[in-house]
């Protein structure tokens, strides 16, 4: 018997796969820049750029425009290096390394689209942080005017498609400077900041550099400190440089006061929004409430005992089930079918040993059994129409022989077909379910109102659910799960009629009882048929494993009062 209901059991086929491509993405940590001008006017660069990896990388890429910002002249680019904590990197023409990747290898393109330096490097990287040195020498990067040597470069460009969290450089100048005599502005983030530390040292912070945007420094200082600079200029760029700057600032300012609104503007609503949400989730949770008072409360039935030890009805299993879970129809309750089927004698169920396939057995281990199903009674007459169905499904498969069906062959076809197997099933709940309402288990008005409430629910959760993603405010998440959770609550409004309330509850408490049957003082029934009825019923309500788990004791009596095995 135990065997039996395991076979059964594998009638329960329909599953979904799901498989999930990540797609492999990086960004870069920080950037670490450390500049020295040297007296001849051009400066050492020198650059640890951190990626964080998620997935599998091997390769980056870097370029670096040849024209100085102000005045748009080239300048000449050299020596270009690249390595990983201290260790260079080899240098090789590009064809020798590009298809092969050969970590800790590069190749520099020094005149790239006429107007760049461009630079590749391999490596290997998978799910880690990793930072790479680079490094490089700008000649006659500093123009010499009158009254000041002017740097201006951008030492991050707009080339990378990915967001720094942070920028930090540190600028070297020549020995000889006063800070007084010093003077730096940065074009960046509206939060970035410059510091001039001593006359030698100007340093700068960006956070959070967004894709496509640089960081560029212009810094003024004593033509003093670079008398070997080539590049000269004539006239005075104190008065030019400053009234740019000031232009740019006012513009920096009014954009800050701008974004300060805007933040004071988001704030505003997102507190609005707050308290929106929040009534959103009250009004949710009272409309639950109220109706499930008004229509969901069962009504008050007669039975009030705490076992039944007969059927309360004989209504079919799957009807069962519709009332016992409040108009749900399961996978038990197409077991509880086949079952009932079987002791009414459309069916016989019978265990076949194969030795083809006893593998265990012949290593010393249990025998291999199949169980298959026979078509005994062909007359349909008297079922119902979802039994009918399932029958005519079962033996119309393709792993059917005539009127025997192999349940080994048949698990095999529904894992194979399991999207067929799944819509007829779907298909076979909802006849179960339209035959189960003629008998008026459910109240209308109460299922009505349950539609109205999911449809509640769903709307505020449509809504916090619009709140998050419009104004970013965390308390719209409060109506999403409240609506979320009001669809799911909205199933305990469904109301049984008088009728099936008290039907209900005898069910129930069955359920009690071939639950705690071999506990209680009184014998139980030793009719082997009635067992077999009671086992049906077992199934849709949830209890058949520990039913026979209880009753294997008992098969011997059973069959002894039956008079058979």
């Amino acid at each position: 018997m135990n065997r039996t209901m395991k076979s059964l059991a594998l009638l329960l086929v329909v599953f979904a796969l799901a498989s999930v491509a990540e797609a492999k993405s990086y960004y870069v940590h920080d950037v670490d820049i450390d500049v020295n001008v040297r007296p001849d006017g051009g400066f050492e660069f020198r650059e640890v750029r951190t990626f964080d990896f998620d997935g599998d990388f091997t390769f980056a890429y870097y370029q670096v425009e040849k024209v100085r910002t102000a005045g748009g002249s080239r300048v000449e680019i050299t020596d270009f290096a690249v390595g990983e904590e201290g260790r260079p990197f080899d240098m090789r023409p590009a064809h020798e390394i590009d298809r092969d990747r050969t970590p800790g290898t590069y190749w520099v393109d020094y005149d790239h689209e006429g107007r760049f330096v461009y630079a590749k490097w391999f490596y290997r990287a998978e799910d880690e942080r990793r930072g790479f040195d680079i490094s490089y020498y700008v000649h006659d990067a500093v123009v010499v005017y009158d009254d000041f040597a002017q740097l201006y470069w951008k030492f991050v460009g707009e080339q990378w498609d990915v967001p720094t969290r942070r920028v930090t450089g540190t600028i070297h100048l020549p020995p000889g400077a006063d800070k007084d005599n010093v003077r730096a502005w940065l074009h960046a983030n509206l939060t970035s900041e410059v510091r001039i530390e001593d006359g030698r040292t100007v340093t700068f912070e960006v956070d959070n550099l967004q894709p496509g945007r640089f960081v560029e420094l212009r810094i003024l200082f004593p033509p003093e400190l670079v008398p070997a600079a080539t590049e000269r200029a004539s006239g005075e760029i104190w008065d030019r440089a400053y009234s740019e700057e000031k232009k740019w600032v006012e513009e920096a300012n009014a954009r800050r006061a701008a974004a300060q609104r805007s933040l004071e503007a988001r704030r505003a609503t997102r507190r609005t929004a707050g308290w929106v949400a929040l009534a959103l989730a009250l009004g949710a949770v009272l409309t639950w409430w109220v109706l499930f008072y008004r229509f969901g409360r069962e009504h008050r039935v007669s039975f009030a005992g705490d076992y039944y030890r007969e059927l309360p009805s004989e209504r079919p299993p799957a009807v069962v089930g519709y009332l016992y879970n409040s108009g749900a129809v399961t996978a038990s309750d197409m077991v509880a079918t086949i079952m009932d089927l079987a002791r009414r004698g459309y069916l016989r169920i019978r265990e076949e040993k194969h030795e083809d396939r006893s593998f265990l057995e012949k290593m010393g281990g249990l025998p291999e059994y199949d169980y298959v199903i026979d078509l005994v009674n062909t007359d349909f007459s008297d079922l119902r129409r979802h039994e009918s169905d399932l029958l005519h499904f079962l033996f119309s498969s393709q792993s059917a022989r005539g009127d025997s069906l192999s349940l080994f062959e048949f698990k095999k076809e529904a894992q194979k077909r399991s999207r067929r197997f799944h819509s007829w099933f779907t298909k076979w709940k909802k006849k179960v379910v339209k035959e189960a309402e003629r008998e008026n288990i459910l109240e209308k008005r109460s299922s009505r109102m349950t539609i109205v409430c999911a449809v509640v629910g769903g709307v505020v959760a449509g809504l916090g659910l619009l709140i998050v993603i419009s104004t970013q405010a965390l308390l719209g998440l409060v109506p999403l799960l409240i609506g979320v959770l009001v669809i799911a609550l909205a199933q305990l409004i469904k109301r049984r009629s008088p009728e099936a309330g008290e039907e209900f509850r005898k069910w129930r408490a069955l359920r009690k009882y071939l639950l705690h049957f071999s506990n209680l003082e009184e014998a139980p029934p030793m009719s082997i048929t009635l067992w077999e009825h009671f086992l049906v019923y077992a199934v849709t309500l949830g209890v058949a494993r520990q039913v026979i788990k209880q009753l294997e004791p008992m098969i011997p009596k059973l069959e002894a009062a039956a008079g058979r095995s």
